[in-house]
């Protein structure tokens, strides 16, 4: 007798995982796929502003250096499916986010200046990166170092 209540409560939970499982699959079977836009959309109300974390001591400004702002966006962009890329094409720095999903894309890139040593055009390429990301996800930030930077120093 006591082996048909243990076989009874088995089956009975067998049932309910099945159920479960079925739950489950349709409520992922019903979601939405969402369209590149809207993930995009979804990861920018989730990002917000960029906490400045470095200091241009020769223009005694602060902004937030590149590593910041990849550490504020770049988690959020995978979790709603984006991919960040900032490859160098030709004698241009880019930035893109690409659905990993569809495959579609944005880019925003920026010429690199000629004729630099190996050091300044590595500093160029970590600034240019920065507003890159910057200016394709309209980050909210307050260019400190960028005009300040183009006026000869007093």
């Amino acid at each position: 007798m006591q082996n048909y209540l243990i076989f009874d409560e088995n089956i009975k939970q067998m049932k309910e995982l099945i159920s479960t499982s079925e739950k489950i699959r349709q409520a992922n079977e019903e979601q939405v796929t969402l369209t590149f836009h809207q993930k995009l959309h979804r990861a920018k109300l989730a990002i917000g502003k960029v906490t400045k974390n470095a200091n241009n001591p020769h223009f005694k400004k602060s902004y937030a250096d590149l590593n910041a702002i990849i550490e504020a966006v770049e988690p959020i962009l995978l979790e709603n499916g984006l991919l960040l890329l900032q490859p160098i094409h030709g004698n241009s720095v880019c930035t893109q986010i690409i659905d990993v999903d569809s495959g579609t894309m944005i880019e925003s890139c920026m010429d690199l200046p000629t004729g630099l040593d190996p050091q300044k055009m590595g500093s160029a390429i970590t600034y240019y990166r920065r507003y890159t990301l910057q200016s394709i996800l309209s980050l909210q930030a307050v260019d400190d170092d960028g005009h300040s930077a183009s006026q000869p120093v007093k």
